[in-house]
């Protein structure tokens, strides 16, 4: 049986914590494989080309987007022919704040970025 490679971009979520009687939290962590850069959630001000930024969305159990607040950390700036870019790389830790009556069941993330060696990629998990 062929071994099965795990994705070059992995995505994990720590269990609800309430912050107040209306609200709850999640931390998610992202883990990026080395030699991979994944375009941060506001990756540049250029209008010149579209880049695709890092996204969460939280789902209700019936596939319904709900609405939270999340922190992503600001990236790490990379230089390019093209302009400046904020790149995630490593781990990184995003923080969702939720109403605590609309607990999430999935989250839908989405991501594109680069290997070092030049190759594009995009993916969701």
């Amino acid at each position: 049986m062929p071994e099965v490679q795990k994705p070059p971009v992995q995505i994990s979520a720590t269990k609800f914590t309430p912050i107040s009687e209306r609200e709850s939290k999640t931390e998610f962590t992202i883990t990026i494989e080395p030699g991979i850069a994944i375009y941060t959630n506001d990756p540049d001000d250029s209008e010149d080309i579209d880049l695709f930024p890092a996204s969460i969305e939280l789902l209700d159990d019936q596939g319904l987007a709900i609405a939270a607040k999340l922190t992503f950390p600001k990236g790490e700036p990379v230089e390019w022919e093209l302009g400046t870019y904020q790149v995630y790389s490593g781990e990184v830790k995003v923080t969702a704040v939720f109403p605590t009556a609309n607990k999430p069941s999935t989250a839908r993330f989405e991501y594109s970025g680069y290997h070092f060696s030049g190759a594009v990629g995009s993916g969701y998990a």
